[in-house]
């Protein structure tokens, strides 16, 4: 069995309170996953193959107090694997000795940084509040030269919601194409707890994206354990929890394949999968 994108929220919450974000309203208090939590879920993440691992979901990783020691885990548990490693981060925390060992331990393959906005920092700050424009240049600027320095081969890359259209990208690719990053972009989706969430008026047709991944199973885990449906919601509801079964078994309980079916043959039953957009 391979699974496609993996994700574990290695800290809850986030110490932004961005417009677009469900932890904006849910104001999620911030955890971070224990190392020997994290080593016992890759142990029970019982796959001949992981597309791509991400660190996060919801969370801020860079946050994580042991972030290195979680990351070095990764090869000792899944040896041979994993295709990808990615860390998502909103740049405004900026530990030096982190990104140098990151850098130099080659297991993360991709950093990429979230910068919702026009490219300008008033823009940016009133989205992404209390973020600092500052701090966000700061740490693309450590992060670009760090890689130049140890020549990495890690892809770094920022994710951008934009508000407008074309100038917005031209402002983008000007502020970090020097520093290294490639900008990449998308429209904004409206998710459930956010800030600026507006609730459909009816109920999306169709499979969501967690039971329409036809190549492969997506796996994302909470900060303790507790298996969710997708990356649209830090919890839209519980699937069992990866600490008590294995994934391989996690997959045939009972909660699991009733929840499945919930998804898939009445989605306006699931309180927050009936408010998603996506499918």
């Amino acid at each position: 069995m391979r699974i496609t994108k993996c994700g574990i929220d290695i800290v809850r919450g986030c110490q932004l309170r961005c417009v677009g974000c469900p932890i904006s309203g849910l104001r999620t208090k911030i955890e971070y996953m224990p190392v020997e939590r994290f080593q016992k879920i890759l142990s029970n993440i019982n796959v001949s193959k992981i597309e791509l691992l991400r660190l996060f979901n919801f969370g801020e990783p860079m946050l994580h107090p042991e972030l290195v020691k979680l990351v070095r885990q990764i090869p000792r548990h899944f040896k041979g694997i994993v295709d990808e490693v990615e860390l998502s981060t909103n740049a405004q925390v900026l530990r030096p000795s982190d990104i140098r060992k990151i850098m130099h331990d080659g297991i993360v393959t991709r950093i990429a940084v979230s910068c919702d906005g026009d490219g300008t920092p008033e823009e940016f700050e009133r989205l992404r509040p209390p973020a600092k424009f500052d701090k966000l240049m700061e740490f693309v600027r450590f992060v670009g030269l760090e890689k130049r320095r140890t020549q990495s081969n890690i892809e770094l890359v920022t994710r951008t919601v934009l508000t407008g259209t074309g100038p917005d990208r031209i402002r983008w690719r000007r502020l970090m194409r020097p520093h290294g990053f490639e900008p990449l972009f998308r429209g904004r989706f409206q998710l459930s707890n956010s800030v600026d969430f507006h609730r459909p008026d009816t109920i999306p047709g169709g499979l969501c994206r967690f039971l329409s991944g036809a190549k492969g199973k997506r796996l994302y885990v909470d900060v303790d354990g507790t298996v969710v449906p997708c990356c649209r919601h830090p919890r839209a509801f519980a699937m069992g929890n990866i600490l008590d079964v294995p994934f391989k078994q996690l997959i045939t309980t009972k909660t699991y394949r009733t929840k499945v079916e919930d998804l898939r043959l009445n989605r306006g039953s699931v309180p927050i999968c009936a408010e998603c957009e996506k499918t």
